[in-house]
């Protein structure tokens, strides 16, 4: 189930939730049930119930952007590098197909070959990393071409540095439920809130009047 299935499920109930928890509070704050030391209790099992669902919220969030990351890393890194090759193996046919008797054009052939295999051999590492050899017959037409290769080799590693991050992944399921939970506690948490400092209230007017009657 996803996260927007989840959530609209919860639409009307959470609302519904928070205030009927916020009436049973103030309904008990201003009948002045329970004593001082109740609600302090309560304020403080608020507070940090709330103060724990903040830390939850933001460690799924956390999570759940990681996990985006990797998912989308994982789709783009083979698409860069598929970009990268086929443009590597365009280069190769059109110098290759014109390489009879031009030494300079038979050198970046046989190169733009070696190039194309160290950027496929990238898939294979444990860790995949595009590392193109360097043009060490020094030909100057893959002189020309290195610097776009480099660019697009970069744009591939982008992705695939994402995908060697040592994290944990966990699923989106894990991850929504997760901020589903935090969310009805630090609801529950505020109308918590809420009626102690309603009660803090009563008893303050309670006290004046009483104060005022004295008089």
């Amino acid at each position: 189930m996803s996260f927007s299935d989840l959530f609209s499920k919860l639409y009307f109930i959470l609302p519904a939730m928070f205030f009927a928890s916020l009436l049973y509070f103030l309904s008990n704050a201003w009948m002045l049930k329970w004593n001082q030391v109740v609600w302090r209790m309560i304020k403080l099992i608020a507070v940090t119930a709330g103060s724990i669902s903040l830390v939850m919220t933001v460690i799924g969030v956390e999570r759940s952007m990681k996990s985006a990351f990797y998912a989308v890393s994982q789709r783009m890194a083979p698409f860069h590098l598929s970009d990268l090759r086929i443009e590597i193996v365009k280069d190769m046919i059109k110098n290759c197909e014109n390489a009879d008797g031009d030494s300079a054009r038979k050198d970046a052939c046989s190169s733009l070959n070696d190039i194309d295999i160290s950027a496929r051999n990238a898939m294979f590492d444990k860790k995949p990393h595009v590392k193109l050899i360097e043009n060490w017959r020094k030909n100057p037409i893959v002189a020309g071409l290195l610097p776009k290769y480099e660019r697009m080799a970069g744009d591939a590693n982008l992705y695939f540095d994402i995908m060697n991050r040592e994290y944990d992944v966990i699923d989106q399921e894990t991850v929504d439920k997760t901020f589903i939970l935090a969310l009805i506690v630090l609801l529950i948490s505020v109308s918590a809130s809420i009626g102690e400092a309603a009660y803090q209230y009563r008893v303050a007017e309670r006290d004046a009047l009483d104060r005022a009657t004295a008089k």
